[in-house]
């Protein structure tokens, strides 16, 4: 199986105060089939941890063409497109019922032996399962150079249990979602066109975490952190527009 097709009809509950999808819910979706993708060639969570492997997400790249709405029904596909050592990497399209691609992206993921947690050769019968589509969204995900002045600094809090994935590390959404903390007003009026994500880090239950907002010299472009006090465990960029409502 080269691709795999997964339908989602959007709930309210994923939407914002204009019913427009929540940037970081396109992200789930696409998390959600990569994992309905994985069980179906036979290599899910539960089959794989048998040997004690796992994976982990070291890289996103996203771009939003147009937000779908609340009720709207839309289709993620999903493929692998190439095995590199330790490496893999996947890609994900969003479509509307009208066959209208809505969003794309692109993810780097590392393979773990998850009881040493360091990498692993990835086995061959995992990359004949899965097959391989030599089909890229993007040429190579974003150099993310932070640079700039400090916009906001989040106060710090604790991880929690329901932060945790399955493999009891933050969940790489939760990480997406902590980057917008203190951008409320600015969601009113703008949307993001585009994230670019690097994980650096883990972070795990009780660590205690902070973000922080970069402004650059580019109106709609801004750079994010999430950090311990030991250090960085995630950066990211993002891309804003205005939202359709605000460019009367």
């Amino acid at each position: 199986m080269n691709k795999y097709y997964k339908e989602f009809t959007i709930p309210y509950f994923d939407t914002d105060s204009e019913k427009l999808i929540k940037m970081h819910k396109i992200l789930t979706y696409m998390a959600e089939t990569s994992l309905w993708h994985s069980d179906n060639v036979g290599l899910g969570i539960d089959d794989i941890r048998k040997e004690d492997y796992g994976w982990m997400l070291i890289k996103w790249e996203l771009e939003i063409m147009k937000y779908p709405k609340a009720k709207d029904v839309v289709t993620i596909v999903t493929w692998t497109s190439g095995f590199e050592r330790f490496y893999a990497s996947r890609q994900f399209q969003m479509y509307n019922s009208k066959g209208e691609e809505l969003a794309k992206a692109s993810s780097l993921w590392v393979f773990l032996d998850i009881n040493k947690r360091r990498p692993i050769r990835i086995p061959n019968y995992i990359i004949e399962k899965y097959s391989v589509t030599k089909q890229e969204n993007f040429k190579e995900f974003s150099s993310i150079e932070v640079e700039g002045d400090l916009l906001f600094k989040s106060e710090e809090f604790i991880v929690a249990e329901n932060d945790l994935d399955n493999n009891n590390h933050v969940n790489n959404i939760r990480y997406i979602e902590w980057l917008l903390i203190g951008l409320a007003e600015r969601q009113n009026k703008y949307q993001i066109k585009r994230l670019a994500m690097n994980y650096k880090k883990e972070l795990l239950l009780g660590d205690r975490v902070c973000t922080e907002i970069i402004e650059t010299e580019h109106d709609n472009k801004l750079y994010h952190k999430v950090m311990t006090s030991e250090g960085l465990n995630a950066v990211a960029m993002t891309l804003w527009e205005k939202k359709e409502t605000s460019k009367i």
